[in-house]
């Protein structure tokens, strides 16, 4: 990633129950997102597994993310596009984006799967894009990215639901100590 120091993982804590590194819910991602002064972007993602039907079928690691994580991570996809806001709002056509590795392994890198539909989850999603080989998060192995859905209207019901990893890219000129003190 370009500028590596300028990359933070954030958490949040629960000491009573002995959690020093916790996961975030959707709305505080959202209110940390819009309230912060520290970070010039901030992105979240969850990590799971979909269900591709390729030739055998296989079960790659998947990530829902937020439309800022891959510009907080500033690596330009090898071909295609990132994920836009309009790409997570509810009831949003269906996009994902792929990995190097995956578009070798499951579509021969085929150059025209950007724009092409596959099947994720026995569901429609067209391709937008792919991403540089060995591209990852944290080492998670993700393999196809699928933008997550924002939909405010139900965060009354999901503060209690963690489960967001969050990376920001700390403002020029903001140390760490002064984004832990605005945090």
């Amino acid at each position: 990633y370009p500028h590596p120091d300028r990359l933070h993982y954030a958490t949040t804590q629960f000491p009573g129950l002995g959690f020093n590194q916790f996961w975030m819910s959707l709305p505080e991602f959202v209110e940390f997102r819009d309230n912060n002064q520290a970070f010039s972007s901030i992105g979240a993602y969850s990590v799971g597994a979909v269900n591709l039907d390729t030739q055998p079928p296989s079960r790659p690691v998947s990530a829902l993310v937020t439309s800022e994580l891959m510009p907080t991570l500033n690596v330009q996809p090898l071909t295609g596009r990132w994920f836009t806001a309009a790409d997570t709002v509810p009831n949003a056509p269906p996009v994902a984006i792929l990995s190097y590795e995956l578009w070798q392994r499951a579509y021969a890198g085929d150059p025209g799967i950007v724009g092409k539909t596959v099947q994720i989850n026995n569901a429609s999603e067209e391709i937008v894009g792919i991403m540089p080989r060995g591209y990852d998060v944290h080492d998670s192995k993700i393999e196809i990215w699928r933008p997550l859905t924002i939909n405010p209207a139900n965060f009354a019901n999901s503060r209690g639901s963690h489960f967001l990893y969050l990376v920001g890219r700390l403002k020029d000129g903001v140390t760490p100590p002064q984004a832990l003190a605005d945090i």
